[in-house]
Formats: C-alpha cells, sequence, structure tokens
C-alpha cells in the first residue's frame, strides 16, 4: 500500500490530514501547485463525447493558457510566489493518453529549483505500460502523483453520467499504478451523481479505502453551463446537496479512510459565471468551517471507522 512518509496525529478537533499539513510535514513548509495546461484536452470527450458533468473551462484556472510552452505557464503560474515550492499540476484534460507525450512536459520541469513534485490528471483506461514505466522511474528522484476519477464505484451511476469505465476499471488500474513503483495515486470522488443514495455514496468510499491510494479529493456534484448534465438539469431537476448535507457526508466519508491518505479536497469549485447550481450562501472557507463543525458534531475524524 503506497501511503506517503508523513503522518498527522487526527481527532475531532484536527478531523482530515489536509494536504497542506502533509506538505508542511514533508517539506517544512507549505507548498502550492502551479496548473499547466497542455493542449491534449481530454481524449474521453473527443472519442465517446465526455462525462455528462464536465465542462473544463468551468474550473479552468484563469492564468492558465495552453498557448504558452510549459516554462511560460509555470513562470506565470509561480510569479505570484506565495509559497517557496510548487507541484507542476497537470490538471486539464488527460494527459497521459496515446496521443499526449508527457514526458515532453515533464522534462523540462526537472530542473527548476523550486518544483515540489508533478501532478497528472489521467484515467483508468489511458495509462500503458511504456507511460507507467517511465513515470515510475521518473518518480525515483522526484515526487510524482498521477489523479485519476473514481467517482463512484456504482457502474450504474458511472454508466448514467458516461464515465466509460467501471469500477473494477477503476481499481485494477490503481492495483497496476501500486506494482509500477514510485508513484502516489490520488483518488476522485464526486458526491451527488444522479441517482446515487448517500448509503452508495459511503459504500463507494469504504470500497476506495481498501485500494492502494495515497490521496483522495472529494467534490460535491455542481450542474455548469456547457454540459449535458445543464440540459437534463433543466428539463428535470434532480436533488443536490446543500451545505448542511454536504458537510455532514465529507464527515461520514472522512471517517471511512485510513489515516495515512492525504485529504488534498473537500469540495469543488466552479467559475461563477458558469454555475447553474448549486448556489449555495457560503464561501469556501464557510462550508470547509461546516465540515470541520461537522467532524466535532459527530464526533468523528479521518479513520475512526475504516476496518482493514
Amino acid at each position: 500500500m503506497a501511503y506517503v512518509s508523513v503522518r498527522q496525529e487526527l481527532s475531532a478537533d484536527n478531523p482530515y490530514f489536509s494536504f497542506a499539513q502533509y506538505t508542511k510535514l514533508r517539506f517544512g513548509t507549505a507548498a502550492g501547485k502551479c496548473s499547466i495546461d497542455t493542449g491534449f484536452g481530454c481524449v474521453h470527450q473527443r472519442t465517446r463525447g465526455g462525462c455528462s458533468y464536465c465542462n473544463i473551462a468551468s474550473f479552468t484556472p484563469a492564468y492558465v493558457a495552453p498557448t504558452l510552452s510549459v516554462d511560460e505557464q509555470w513562470t506565470r503560474g509561480t510569479a505570484p510566489g506565495h509559497y517557496p515550492r510548487y507541484y507542476a499540476y497537470f490538471q486539464l484534460g488527460t494527459n497521459t493518453g496515446p496521443d499526449a507525450p508527457i514526458s515532453r512536459f515533464i522534462e523540462p520541469l526537472l530542473q527548476k529549483n523550486n518544483i515540489a513534485g508533478i501532478m497528472i490528471g489521467t484515467r483508468p483506461d489511458c495509462l500503458d505500460d511504456a507511460t507507467l514505466h517511465y513515470l515510475s522511474v521518473r518518480g525515483r528522484d522526484i515526487e510524482l502523483w498521477l489523479e485519476m476519477g473514481m467517482q463512484s464505484a456504482n457502474n450504474r451511476i458511472l454508466d448514467g453520467v458516461n464515465r466509460g469505465h467501471t469500477f473494477e476499471d477503476f481499481a485494477r488500474m490503481a492495483h497496476r499504478i501500486d506494482h509500477a513503483g514510485n508513484i502516489l495515486l490520488s483518488a476522485h470522488v464526486v458526491f451527488g451523481l444522479p441517482g446515487e443514495t448517500e448509503t452508495e455514496m459511503l459504500s463507494g468510499v469504504e470500497a476506495l479505502s481498501h485500494l492502494p491510494v495515497s490521496g483522495v479529493k472529494f467534490h460535491h456534484l455542481a450542474v455548469t453551463e456547457g454540459t449535458k448534465l445543464a440540459e437534463q438539469y433543466r428539463i428535470s431537476p434532480f436533488p443536490l446537496f446543500d451545505e448542511t448535507s454536504y458537510a455532514s457526508i465529507v464527515a461520514r466519508a472522512l471517517a471511512l479512510l485510513p489515516p495515512p491518505v492525504v485529504v488534498a479536497r473537500l469540495m469543488g469549485d466552479s467559475h461563477e459565471k458558469y454555475l447553474i447550481a448549486p448556489r449555495w450562501k457560503k464561501e469556501k472557507q464557510g462550508v470547509l468551517a461546516m465540515i470541520r463543525a461537522a467532524c466535532a458534531e459527530q464526533g468523528l475524524w479521518q479513520g475512526k471507522q475504516y476496518r482493514v
């Protein structure tokens, strides 16, 4: 099981092992992320229509421009200097597909003196043996994360949003990544996908907890402009989480995770101009405070209900 090398004491007052806590323990100070767009886009969208809820533009940072070189994007993204180190975050689209020579983009960054590591977004059906081998070799010298969407462990739900893979596909690839070595895997989970009950959502987190995963990112489902989901929502609105119910399910989900797993995200972000629903009253920091309060009220923290 590929957990990170550092640990954090957890309790109802400190209920999850955050990414900020991890980087402070790992480097002695917090580290930031610099998003880089390779311009490859999403192979799933090009070939099979894409996930019904996804509009890449709705979460692309303002400073990202695929017309710029990787070096120019790195300079622009790290220029504010908020952190002494940054992860190069290949967040947008699928960056490990057959038409995406990711090595061409990684190699120039390895010489940066302010680089903390590499993070690469991928899918269970977009990693071949040659790419895994390359990433494993590179992972010997620099911290390397793959971010892979599970979203749900329920195949009926995955099919309903046109994910294009099953939970079993995700699990098999997680084991392949673990077997390759020197790669940390972070899984994405979406709460609120149409038709999925809270019981099913939490069962999915429990299933995930037994896979070789080093990190997790929780997202609440957001309906955004330019998606098939938006069309469905306008015709027949389906229930979405409000802040209170979302804070509650995240608290319960955290309790199911192994304590060493890094919780890199607790909620999604969508640009205001694209967001249709839900329209929460609280800003992000307010929702995060509600999640911590829900943990305290329920006496829960990461790992409390984890079963080996």
